[in-house]
């Protein structure tokens, strides 16, 4: 983040209501870290991602303690020095598989800057 301060929840699907549905298909922005020309077939075909990452939607949150991450990022106010402060570039959560609605909260804005995400896909009966 190079402006501004924002907050950042994850919520497990159980604890939201969709009150507008999730409709904006963010697909084209997933770039495989780890991609090769050649790959295994599972079941006689090649494997396709169980992920989707969608936009747009707003949530109803039943339980607002009840999240299962959130971090507070800021940059400092002088101009020379316009990056994160006290958060790492990657932490791993290890969280199992399911749906995950992210929230950024505006704290102090504008806010510019980039998320990244990242996840593990394995096809049933693999290590």
């Amino acid at each position: 983040m190079s402006t501004g301060s924002y907050k950042f929840h994850a919520w497990r699907e159980d604890n939201v209501e969709e009150t507008v549905s999730f409709g904006t298909d963010l697909s084209q922005y997933i770039v495989n870290k780890n991609g090769s020309n050649e790959y295994r077939d599972y079941d006689g075909n090649r494997y396709q991602t169980q992920v989707s990452i969608l936009s747009g939607g707003t949530l109803a949150i039943n339980n607002l303690e009840d999240y299962t991450d959130y971090a507070e990022m800021r940059t400092s106010g002088a101009t020379a020095q316009r990056t994160s402060v006290s958060q790492s570039g990657n932490t791993q959560r290890y969280l199992p598989a399911g749906t995950y609605y992210l929230q950024f909260s505006i704290v102090d804005g504008p806010i510019r800057g980039v998320y990244q995400i990242g996840w593990e896909e394995r096809p049933l009966g693999t290590k």
